[in-house]
């Protein structure tokens, strides 16, 4: 049975999932409420986590908004990713990755090993002064292994990726907005993050997915290439009846009433 579009219920109501989806509109809302196991991921949640990513590909979702409940986002997984079940669905960072439309999370708290790596997946990061990011899997004798090493140095530059990976040197919530890894820093995480989600709202859908793609893809393309996928998204986009929608609003003086077509 399909699930009325504001319905907040969890989506995985088992024991154990601690995972809820619900919509509010164009804006999906994916909460982890980690508290019951010490702020850690078991492979239930994971996969829990993974299908609300996988239910968020809707031409109908907009925005992505990611948030946790409790005083910390992640402070990673239960024992090591080698000794998790082998079933679909446990690399739920590569699930949140993998969302095609903008994700916001609110990164309030430690967001420590796979929760840092976690919120790395996401593509715009509100944190508050409290906040502290790190790494620390070197200490342990194991390294990260859900991209860590790969988005971090995307993010902030190969220097500065390992002195927070080899060193586990924590990142403060300042830090990270000088280091460009947060977009904006606040008290209160997730109410700055809804604002900023509201704000994504009010623009054009298809838009904000061409440009996330085009971005994403930046760091895998020649410049020539990468200018030549860009010019065909915006091609491709002349075509939606949201650009019309975008001309029409700019020539009458008002805000468009864009649709995600």
């Amino acid at each position: 049975m399909k699930r009325p579009a504001n319905d907040s219920r969890p989506l995985f109501p088992r024991r154990g999932a601690a995972v809820a989806l619900r919509r509010e509109g164009h804006l999906a809302e994916i909460r982890v409420d980690l508290s019951k196991n010490a702020g850690r991921f078991r492979a239930q949640s994971a996969v829990a986590f993974s299908e609300a990513c996988a239910r968020c590909d809707d031409d109908d979702v907009w925005v992505v908004l990611v948030c946790a409940a409790g005083r910390d986002f992640c402070l990673g997984i239960e024992g090591r990713f080698a000794d998790w079940p082998r079933v679909p669905g446990v690399d739920f960072v590569g699930a949140l990755a993998a969302v095609r439309q903008p994700v916001v999370a609110a990164v309030a708290g430690r967001a420590d090993a796979e929760g840092f790596e976690l919120a790395l997946a996401a593509d715009l990061r509100i944190v508050e002064p409290r906040t502290r990011l790190s790494m620390p899997q070197i200490a342990a004798g194991r390294v990260p292994s859900f991209g860590g090493t790969q988005r971090l140095p995307r993010i902030v530059g190969i220097e500065r990726a390992l002195r927070t990976i080899l060193l586990g040197e924590p990142i403060t919530g300042r830090r990270a907005v000088d280091w460009g890894l947060a977009a904006r820093i606040a008290s209160d995480a997730e109410r700055a993050a809804r604002r900023m989600a509201a704000d994504l709202l009010e623009r054009g859908p298809v838009a904000l997915r061409f440009a996330k793609e085009a971005v994403r893809r930046a760091p895998d393309l020649t410049l020539d290439d990468g200018a030549r996928f860009e010019h065909d998204l915006y091609v491709l986009l002349e075509t939606t009846r949201d650009r019309a929608e975008g001309v029409r609003a700019f020539l009458e003086k008002r805000q468009p009433k864009f649709r995600g077509e």
